[in-house]
């Protein structure tokens, strides 16, 4: 939401204002939030992510009256005008854009300017030419790559449910899955592509299926309710995941940097 009125931003999208505040009133007041904050980290986060983030460029606007989407029209969004206030007052943008889905240049172009990282699932690399944007030989540096998000099956579950036998076969051709299983290499793929910043679901870490997913989109029941257990942290995660971000020199955390964490070695021994 940008300030106390007028244009209020969420998911990506512009909704009815509520006031009649202009947008560049509104960025004031953020920027002057901001400035409070500026030498505070983000509470809790390395790194915000902003979803649909095709609608800082330009959104589907519907009026309010329509029951369904499909009337409506495309409207210019923001674009640089709140990227620009806010990184007068917090210098690098701390901002992962989900830029998934059908992209235009323009989208495209507006993430670059401000230095945004892309996102990249490699669920979603298998079925086609047209998926191999998803694949890691495709990435380039300043990009987040996922074995899958919360809105994604586990990868196991997506294994065994979802990937159709034309995926199943690029899959074991591209990755050739070891001993462990395809949902390791899954993450090794991640971890060892050039991509700046790899993220994996704690499911596929403990190698889980379709019972343990998080989302399911358009569904609205079921969802969010995954907890994990405390007995289904097992050491062999920690070590398997710790030797992997060592061998692949991503840095486990900063604590590790200044000397007060274990190293992986020191993870797999104890």
């Amino acid at each position: 939401v940008v300030g106390n009125a007028g244009v209020h931003i969420r998911n990506g999208a512009i909704e009815q204002p509520i006031a009649s505040v202009s947008l560049q009133e509104n960025l004031l007041v953020s920027r002057d939030r901001a400035d409070r904050r500026r030498q505070e980290p983000l509470p809790g986060h390395d790194y915000i992510r902003l979803d649909h983030f095709r609608g800082f460029e330009a959104y589907w606007e519907i009026p309010a009256k329509e029951e369904t989407a499909v009337k409506g029209k495309w409207v210019e969004g923001p674009k640089g005008a709140l990227f620009d206030a806010l990184a007068k007052s917090l210098g690098k943008l701390p901002f992962i854009a989900e830029d998934l889905g059908v992209i235009t240049e323009g989208v495209t172009a507006l993430r670059e300017h401000y230095g945004m990282p892309g996102m990249r699932i490699l669920q979603f690399g298998w079925s086609d030419k047209g998926a191999h944007a998803y694949l890691p030989h495709m990435y380039e540096k300043n990009t987040v790559v996922y074995t899958g998000t919360h809105d994604n099956d586990t990868t196991l579950g997506w294994w065994k449910g979802i990937a159709t036998d034309k995926e199943k076969q690029a899959v074991r051709c591209y990755l050739r899955p070891p001993d462990d299983g395809v949902v390791w290499a899954f993450i090794r793929a991640a971890f060892t592509s050039v991509a700046d910043l790899a993220i994996v679901p704690l499911q596929d870490v403990m190698e889980l299926d379709s019972d343990s997913r998080m989302n399911t989109p358009s569904c609205s029941d079921g969802n969010w309710g995954w907890r994990y257990l405390d007995n289904q942290l097992r050491i062999e995660h920690s070590d398997k995941l710790a030797k992997l971000t060592d061998v692949t020199d991503r840095v486990v955390s900063a604590s590790l940097k200044k000397g007060k964490g274990k190293a992986p070695e020191q993870i797999a021994a104890d």
